[in-house]
């Protein structure tokens, strides 16, 4: 007991002292003018070199060495001490680098700038309070080339200037303890830095588990600015440090006492009495919308791209394939231009028999909009969408070049300033190698690039983005000295719509044409006539983007069609291949008459194809008019009968979203009015939407709600804030509604959905300038719906900021624009007048999580404005898009980080969802290249950020407890929460450290319970993510589960480095502890030899010693129970 006692005091005292606050100091005789610099080479302070105490941040080098014996690049700087602050104001912090720094003032991070780059500045804003000193820490490294560091402040009383000398106060000493383990060895060292003339000596103590003093280590400075202790230990373990400078002629401490302790990085104190707040259910959610088409093309089970038949005509160009766009060409001058139109985004115009690995191509280009508009070279695997092919990118906008480099995806090589104006005609010349690009504009050489990993040869072609183009006088040749201009597409039309191709087999002769007259739906059907010979014609489709089709062999797949014709027609439709030399199915269906009739039609393939295609297609003379056609799977492919994707659907239940949020740029277009999206699919208008110009209502807002209701989950739309307060009203009714008699509700019930569905939740708009218009809008929106139900919550769709918010009524930094809060005061204030809730639905960037703390502290701090100005309102924020470029690793990270902490504050963060939900492969036509599911046409499969939520949600717990990390550390970030009845408590640690370290848990409230563990560990590389040819490239890894978890009420386990870490601990039910197979109330070598006797006598047991010795959970009592026998056994002396 006594010994017990002492390791109990001894780990009462480390826990302490590790978990006392920053402690403030003044600068005393302890420091002098300047900073204490370390200097290291390597980037990462690999290799200790010197130190020193600088003056100020104000260097800059190339081809000289920062300090003696540092190389000249590759080299690392950290500088430490203090800043005083002369007065009580808002300073403005600037970094200006070449190439990556961290400052961090009183424990936080107020810049972040990973590099590398050229010189470029960074700023971060703090309050201090006058006549006070904070603490500073700057960490820098220089990658290649020349470097600069130089560090700034400015506040309202003086302009920006280097920090001085006479702010800044630098230790004059600084100890550190380091503890090394290799294989066969541990070392424990203790340094000391010293820049004054002193005579002092460096002491390191070493102390036992128990609290007793084992050791002594002294070490005299004589002169030097470093010295050292170490004491090197065998397989000897749990060993304290501490250590400390003594002045040895007054022989007094004169230092910091630094104390580590073997196997433990840094320590978490959790209190699960002491319970934060409750947590929301809804932080683990996913925002969808028609991005990438996840809707239309992607869940929705219609199989058909453009249904309706409301694209434009086929191009028919000899030598020219062309993929979006409204293309012509016209006289301009005695020269012919090309032109487009925009329709969508990224329309693209290749030239097939252009081809090249060296050579040069030259036009006139004229751009009209935001852009960029000009050339794309290297050019392979073309297909429709906005990224949908391989090359480069090299196009003009408002005097900037853009050079991008296209796989199948987008990425921004560099923006250069150049002389092309708007609506000009701007000479564009790019001259190729296998893997460089020179391009001029005007003839004047604006940039070159050498790829490290080149496309190397590929076709010519013309591309625009977000506009309307011209060009002229295009030159090609395979060598720069001989390039000829060419000839000028003719443009025509074939009255084929867009996303379906003319068929025709035989020698029949056929022709089509549009009906614009009286059309099924929208603007036009499409009309087919056979005329004479023998064969076929007809059209196909080859679904989204005319990638192909799945068919899945022997499966049933069943649609409708909407025809008309004068006599009657038997008109047969086909699954086949892609190219229709194999077919696999066929249907006969006989139209006739001249009304719009409803055909239904069953097909069976006889074979497997992931890309194959559906074909309408006459067979004899005559004519047919088809206004809509839709095509699903049978019943095996729908989610519970609904028109989903059963596949994409299991997916989404599987990750364990709790909520879906539907909406995003989607709702901000004119036509998207919610009474546009009822009735049956084929009687929807399409409208020009903000991802497609052709976008389709087949899913729609009802769709939306069924599928979150199937899924059990919360949905919550978004409606245009430009709807009518009355429409607005009508919609409750329909979604919410019981009286039958009303006419929504009866509407509803048509639809297929006689119950209402659970609507807590509505946002109104989308990333708004939330002012006095749109205030005055919500405003009128929520009288009318209040009336309608007085518990709904309304959501104003925000915006982001990326800055700190000071003064409600004046700042920067929010996407939107608005520089006051006053917007939002006028509709928290209407909501406390009517005595309503209302949320603000605002976007984080999480790119990094460098990027997502900056955005959370804006948001956070939106939110302390608004309770300043609002006192009395009732409001939370949501955050409905989580967004990103990617959806690699790192990605993952940052919304894990955004996850725990908003969990932390739930009573400031209602709802997290990140965007985008899913993404179609190989479509990303949109830009948006942050999908969590992915899926193409026969499979599914998650992105590093889906499994983040999956593992969020699944260890979900109603309550927030106290979790104290013994330092702030960049990139470590731990949640705690707990069960209602305390019995389970988990830890949700974050770590974006390029290392790994070693964690401990000290959790107190569970010291006398017998505590089972479950982790489960994501960790990977951060570019990590899944393909569909390996899926599960990136994935976390098994759960790991450890019987008897708790020593004493703690734990340590080994954080891998950038990685996501559950650990769910929970309270055995066992009146024993597991692995106590001789119940003398301990887990020692008598239990394994006990366990090796049940084993090898099959001793039958009572249930409750067989889960005692069922260590591993498998259900048998094997050998594989005593390796984790052992395992807990090590862990005691651990």
């Amino acid at each position: 007991m006594l010994r017990l006692k002492a390791m109990c005091l001894v780990l009462a005292f480390v826990m302490i002292f590790v978990s006392l606050p920053m402690v403030v100091l003044s600068a005393d005789n302890n420091y002098k003018n300047g900073l204490w610099g370390e200097y290291y080479n390597g980037e990462k302070f690999d290799t200790y070199v010197t130190a020193r105490t600088d003056s100020s941040i104000n260097f800059s080098w190339s081809g000289t060495a920062p300090a003696p014996g540092v190389n000249t690049e590759h080299f690392s700087i950290r500088w430490i001490g203090q800043i005083f602050a002369e007065s009580t104001d808002t300073y403005t912090f600037y970094t200006s680098t070449d190439d990556g720094v961290k400052l961090k003032i009183n424990g936080k991070y107020l810049i972040i700038d990973k590099g590398p780059h050229g010189p470029e500045e960074r700023k971060g804003t703090i309050d201090l309070e006058g006549g006070k000193y904070y603490e500073l820490e700057i960490e820098y490294y220089n990658s290649y080339g020349g470097g600069e560091i130089k560090l700034y402040w400015q506040s309202p009383t003086f302009g920006k200037q280097i920090v001085p000398a006479q702010s800044l106060f630098a230790p004059k000493y600084k100890v550190d303890v380091t503890l090394e383990s290799g294989s066969d060895y541990q070392t424990a060292r203790a340094k000391m830095f010293c820049n004054e003339n002193i005579d002092a000596k460096l002491v390191m103590k070493k102390y036992d588990l128990y609290g007793n003093l084992v050791d002594n280590f002294e070490s005299n400075r004589n002169g030097q600015y470093l010295w050292e202790v170490t004491d090197t230990l065998g397989d000897e373990k749990n060993f304290y440090y501490s250590a400390y400078v003594v002045d040895n002629a007054t022989n007094e401490v004169i230092s910091e006492e630094i104390t580590k302790q073997f196997g433990v990085d840094y320590t978490v104190d959790i209190d699960i009495d002491n319970v934060l707040g409750e947590v929301s259910p809804y932080l683990y959610g996913a925002c969808i919308e028609d991005v990438n088409h996840e809707l239309y093309g992607g869940i929705w089970a219609q199989m058909i791209f453009g249904e309706n038949f409301a694209e434009p005509g086929t191009f028919d160009v000899d030598g020219v394939s062309i993929y979006g766009g409204d293309w012509t060409t016209s006289a301009s001058g005695n020269d012919t231009q090309i032109n487009v139109r925009r329709v969508d985004n990224g329309p693209k115009l290749v030239f097939d028999n252009l081809t090249c690995t060296t050579g040069e191509v030259s036009l006139d280009v004229k751009v009209s909009g935001d852009g960029p508009a000009g050339l794309i070279v290297k050019v392979s695997d073309a297909g429709m969408g906005a990224d949908s092919f391989n090359g480069y990118e090299i196009g003009v906008m408002n005097n900037v070049l853009r050079l991008a480099k296209h796989q199948q995806n987008y990425t921004n090589i560099r923006d250069v300033q150049c002389n092309a104006p708007l609506n000009t005609w701007v000479n564009l010349k790019v001259q190729m190698t296998s893997d460089n690009l020179k391009i001029y504009i005007n003839n004047q050489l604006i940039t070159e690039y050498t790829d490290p990993a080149p496309l190397t040869s590929g076709a010519i072609g013309l591309r625009a983005w977000n506009c309307d183009a011209s060009f002229k006088n295009i030159k090609f040749g395979k060598d720069v000295s001989t390039p000829t201009l060419i000839e000028m597409p003719n443009f025509s039309s074939k009255a084929v719509s867009g996303m379906w191709r003319s068929v025709k087999r035989g020698n029949a002769v056929g022709e089509y044409n549009f009906n614009t007259t009286d059309p099924f739906i929208g603007s036009k059907s499409q009309v087919i006539c056979f005329t004479s010979g023998t064969g076929a014609i007809g059209i196909n489709n080859m679904g989204l983007n005319r990638k192909g089709m799945n068919f899945e062999k022997d499966k049933d797949y069943n649609g409708y069609f909407y025809a008309k014709s004068q006599q009657e027609t038997p008109v047969f439709l086909v699954f086949e291949s892609a190219n229709g030399q194999t077919q696999y199915c066929e249907t006969e269906v006989l139209v006739s008459g001249n009304e719009w009739t409803k055909y239904s039609f069953e097909l069976t393939p006889n074979a497997k194809d992931a890309a194959g295609r559906f074909t309408i297609e006459l067979r004899a003379p005559g004519s047919v008019e088809i206004g809509y056609v839709y095509l699903q799977p049978g019943e095996w492919g729908l989610y519970k009968g609904l028109p989903f994707r059963r596949d994409v659907c299991e997916a989404l239940e599987n990750q364990e979203l709790t909520v879906l949020r539907f909406g995003g740029s989607m709702i901000n277009n004119n036509g998207y009015m919610w009474k546009r999206m009822l009735g049956a699919p084929e009687f929807r208008e399409n409208y020009s939407g903000h991802w497609y110009p052709y976008s389709s209502f087949g899913f729609g807002i009802f769709e939306f709600l069924q599928l979150c209701d199937s899924l059990g989950i919360l949905g919550i739309p978004a409606l245009n804030s430009y709807e009518s307060p009355q429409d607005v009203a009508d919609f409750i009714d329909f979604a919410t509604g019981t009286d039958r008699s009303n006419p929504w509700v009866q509407k509803r019930i048509e639809m297929g959905h006689p119950e209402p569905f659970d609507l807590p939740y509505l946002q109104i708009g989308n990333e708004e300038r939330i002012d006095q218009n749109f205030a005055a809008r919500f405003n009128n929106i929520a009288s009318y719906v209040w009336a309608k139900d007085e518990n709904i919550i309304l959501v104003a769709g925000d915006f982001d900021y990326k800055e700190i918010i000071r003064d409600p009524y004046n700042f920067s930094g929010a996407a939107s624009g608005i520089t006051t809060l006053a917007g939002h005061k006028l509709i928290l204030d209407h909501a406390t007048q009517n005595g309503r809730e209302v949320w603000l639905d605002i976007h984080f960037w999480t790119n990094n999580q460098f990027e997502a703390m900056n955005f959370f502290d804006a948001g956070v701090s939106l939110y302390n404005a608004l309770k300043t100005i609002c006192p009395d309102a009732k409001f939370k924020l949501a955050v409905f898009e989580l967004n990103s470029h990617h959806h690699i690793f790192e990605r993952a990270l940052a919304n894990a980080y955004c996850i725990n902490r908003s969990e932390r504050l739930s009573d400031m963060f209602a709802v997290m969802c990140s965007a985008n939900c899913l993404q179609v492969d190989g479509h990303n036509d949109n830009g948006w290249d942050q999908g969590l599911v992915f899926m193409n046409n026969d499979s599914v499969w998650y992105q590093p950020p889906a499994y983040i939520t999956k593992m969020s949600s699944s260890v979900y717990q109603p309550y927030t407890v106290d979790a104290v990390l013994s330092e702030q550390v960049l990139g470590l970030d731990v949640t705690a929460t707990k069960s209602e009845n305390g019995k389970t408590v988990v830890a949700k640690i974050v770590n974006v450290q390029d290392n790994s370290c070693k964690i401990k848990l000290n959790i107190p409230g569970l010291a006398s319970e017998y505590v089972d563990a479950r982790i489960i560990s994501y960790a990977d590389e951060l570019s990590a993510r899944n393909t569909s040819k390996n899926p599960q490239n990136s994935k976390p890894k098994d759960e790991i589960v450890i019987r008897n978890a708790l020593n004493n009420g703690s734990m340590t386990y080994e954080l891998p480095a950038n990685s996501y870490t559950t650990i769910v601990l929970t309270v055995s039910e066992l009146t024993r502890k597991p692995g106590d197979i001789n119940g003398d109330d301990k887990v020692t070598v008598v239990d394994i030899v006990a366990l090796r006797g049940i084993i090898m006598n099959e001793t039958e047991l009572d249930p409750d010693t067989f889960r005692i010795a069922d260590l591993n959970e498998d259900g048998y009592i094997s050998v594989t129970d005593i390796i984790a026998l052992r395992r807990i056994i090590m862990s005691q002396t651990d």
